[in-house]
Formats: C-alpha cells, structure tokens, sequence
C-alpha cells in the first residue's frame, strides 16, 4: 500500500515536472530564449579563439624562434 502512495506520488512530481518544463518555454516565448546562456558561453569561447590565433600568427609570422647560442 505505502509502495503504491510512494508510487503515485513519484508519477505526480514526474508530470509536473514536465509541465513546469512547458510552461517556462511558452513563458520564455520561444524555447530558443533559454539557451542564451550557453550561447554568450559560445560567443566567449569564440573570441578566445580568435585571441589564441592571433597571437600563434603573431609568433609564427615573427620567423623561427631564436636560441641562445652559448660560446
């Protein structure tokens, strides 16, 4: 009996979660608003690269690397 409770209780917070999870899209508009987040993490990690690049370039272009040369 207590199995059945913890059962039915269990599908109920399962069920609102989903519809928790569709009332925050329509709330959001669009689903595609809650992904703005990972979006600007995307657009640093872009310029990162872009930094990273051109300063590899910068190096790269500078010619060889020059040693020491000890007598």
């Amino acid at each position: 009996m207590a199995a059945a409770a913890a059962a039915a209780a269990v599908a109920r917070l399962w069920w609102r979660g989903i519809l928790g999870a569709s009332a925050l899209t329509r709330g959001a508009g669009r689903p595609s608003v809650l992904l703005l987040p990972v979006r600007r993490e995307s657009a640093g990690a872009d310029t990162r690269r872009e930094y990273v690049r051109a300063a590899l370039f910068s190096e790269l272009s500078a010619g060889p690397p020059r040693c020491l040369s000890l007598p």
